[in-house]
């Protein structure tokens, strides 16, 4: 398999290299952990292949996005009780209307 950087300038790889740094100190920045942790993952990382690096990059974009996703789960849900609710009482108002009819047609015919 060939290798997709392979056909890149020195430059463009620098480019691409510098823009994930940027990419992976953000997101270890935004870690849900204490600085510590930053630290200790920050001493792991030189020793780490590019493909390892690769994959914990990807890990931690999972990670990110599934923090900041969280709370519109929770949004999300609250919503669609809302509106669940909201149906019912119309579904309740609509029945009651219907059955209220139904009686008013039924007195009629037996007058």
């Amino acid at each position: 398999m060939q290798d997709k950087n392979e056909n890149l300038t020195e430059q463009e790889l620098r480019e691409i290299a510098r823009a994930k740094g940027k990419k992976l100190a953000f997101l270890i920045a935004s870690l849900n952990v204490d600085n510590e942790t930053k630290e200790a993952i920050m001493a792991l990382l030189p020793g780490m292949s590019l493909e390892q690096i690769e994959r914990f990059l990807d890990i931690l974009e999972s990670k990110y996005l599934q923090q900041e996703t969280q709370g519109i789960d929770e949004d999300f849900k609250k919503e669609l009780e809302r509106v669940g609710d909201e149906h019912k009482k119309a579904s309740f108002a609509i029945d009651k209307q219907a059955l209220e009819k139904i009686k008013a047609m039924g007195k009629e015919l037996n007058t």
